[in-house]
């Protein structure tokens, strides 16, 4: 299917890791969204993003542990007018945290139902 893959981006990644120590997020909505992130992993991220973009986004940055960050972006048309200076998630991304979305075909695991028989049961 095609979708992005979250990858490390050319000036390196960004972050450094901290303890695990229970994870917690906090995003807001609307024009300009803003994730706060507390000791969370990047296939968090990865998930969020995929959302933001409208398909399917991979963790192929190979980094394990946890991180804080904040990640501040304008939410829809990335090629869409913006009244302010607020980034689109793929500048933030790159900006912020040294990663990027790279578009590629990411595999998929999808449920196909040939066949579905119902059975009337009696009241």
């Amino acid at each position: 299917m095609q979708g992005y893959a979250l990858v490390v981006a050319r000036g390196g990644f960004k972050l450094k890791p901290v303890e695990p120590a229970g994870s917690d997020t906090h995003a807001n909505g609307g024009r300009v969204r803003t994730l706060t992130a507390k000791a969370t992993p990047l296939a968090y991220l990865a998930d969020l993003a995929a959302r933001s973009v409208g398909a399917v986004v991979a963790d192929k940055t190979g980094i394990d542990g946890v991180f804080d960050f904040e990640l501040r972006w304008a939410n829809g048309d990335p090629e869409g007018d913006r009244a302010d200076d607020t980034p689109t998630i793929f500048v933030a991304l790159q900006e912020t945290l040294g990663l990027r979305l790279q578009a590629q075909k990411i595999p998929v695991e999808v449920i196909v139902v040939d066949h579905l028989e119902h059975t009337p049961v009696e009241n």
